[in-house]
C-alpha cells in the first residue's frame, strides 16, 4: 500500500482551463486526462489524502460518477470550492463509495453543513508527522519537530517554505505526488524550521 497526496483536481470546472493555465482543449478532456494519470498510479490498495477543490461548478452526479471511477480509498480535507461534493454527500450519492471505504470526507456531515469551517488534520506515515490543509499556513503543529505540512488552494503561486508544499496539480504535471516523492524532497532540506526569533 502507499500513501498519495493531491489537491486541486477542478473536475468539471471549465473555468479552471484558462484560470490556471491548464493544456487542455476542453474540460472533458482535462477531467479524463486527471482520471487517467491518478488510476496510472494509484491502486485500490492505495490511501489518497485529498486537499480539496475535488470539482467545481459541475452537477453533484458527475462528481460522484468521476469519483467512482478514480482507484484507492480518498480522504478528503474539503476545501472553498467543494459546493458539488457537499452536494453529492447531502443527496446520498456518495453512499455507496462511503460504505465500500472507498471515500471518506474529515469532519463527516459536520463539515458538510457548515462551509464557514476550515478543516485541517495531522496524519502520520511511516513515523512522519504530516499537517494537512487545503490552506497553505506560516506555522503548523510540530513543525519545529520536523513535521510536513502539504496544502493545496494556491495553484503552483505560493513558494513552500522550509518542509511545506503545494501538492496540487498544477504542481506535478496533473498527477498525485506520493509520500516517496515528498519525503525525498523534504530529506534534502538541511534547515530546521524554527519558532524561535532571529536578529
Amino acid at each position: 500500500m502507499k500513501y498519495w497526496f493531491v489537491s486541486d483536481y477542478h473536475l468539471g470546472h471549465s473555468r479552471v482551463l484558462s484560470l490556471c493555465n491548464r493544456p487542455f482543449k476542453n474540460i472533458n478532456e482535462h477531467d479524463n486526462v486527471l482520471i487517467t494519470n491518478h488510476n496510472s498510479l494509484v491502486t485500490d490498495n492505495d490511501t489518497v489524502i485529498d486537499l480539496g477543490d475535488v470539482g467545481f461548478r459541475c452537477r453533484p452526479e458527475y462528481l460522484a460518477d468521476c469519483l467512482s471511477r478514480m482507484n484507492g480509498k480518498r480522504i478528503v480535507i474539503l476545501g472553498n470550492h467543494d459546493k458539488p461534493l457537499r452536494q453529492a454527500y447531502k443527496k446520498g450519492l456518495l453512499d455507496r463509495l462511503i460504505e465500500r471505504k472507498k471515500i471518506e470526507i474529515v469532519g463527516g456531515e459536520t463539515i458538510v453543513n457548515d462551509k464557514s469551517l476550515a478543516i485541517n488534520k495531522m496524519f502520520t506515515i511511516d513515523g512522519q508527522d504530516i499537517f494537512c490543509s487545503h490552506y497553505a499556513v506560516r506555522s503548523w503543529p510540530n513543525a519545529y519537530r520536523g513535521a510536513f505540512h502539504l496544502y493545496g488552494h494556491s495553484h503552483n503561486n505560493l513558494p513552500g517554505t522550509h518542509k511545506s508544499m503545494d501538492v496540487g496539480v498544477d504542481t506535478h504535471n496533473y498527477f498525485p505526488w506520493s509520500f516517496d516523492e515528498i519525503k525525498a524532497k523534504f530529506d534534502l532540506i538541511k534547515e530546521d524550521f524554527s519558532e524561535k526569533r532571529t536578529e
